[in-house]
């Protein structure tokens, strides 16, 4: 069984246009509206509508800062994503409940 972007998507967001448009594989997962697919075993494609949901739900966790310890570190555009340095400096993990 293949694995597919979708539940990522659902619950990172969608991956910015100006990032498909720069991927080297985008062409293999995104139509060229920046929809996200796959093909099926005659070589169809299936439109994908990823299930919106939260990581507090897919982890099963209420931390607040955790969440948006793990938020940051999920971001998919490097220009918005912490650097390792500035991840360490997350108040989570200064933390001391």
């Amino acid at each position: 069984m293949e694995l597919t972007l979708s539940p990522i998507l659902g619950i990172i967001g969608p991956i910015g246009k100006h990032l498909l448009l720069e991927g080297r594989y985008a062409a293999k997962y995104f139509t060229e509206d920046f929809k996200l697919f796959e093909r099926d075993r005659q070589g169809g494609v299936e439109i994908l509508q990823p299930q919106q949901t939260t990581l507090e739900q897919r982890i099963g966790c209420d931390d607040k800062q955790f969440i948006a310890f793990l938020r940051a570190l999920l971001t998919v555009d490097p220009n918005e994503r912490p650097t390792a340095a500035q991840a360490l400096q997350h108040p989570w993990l200064a933390y001391d409940d």
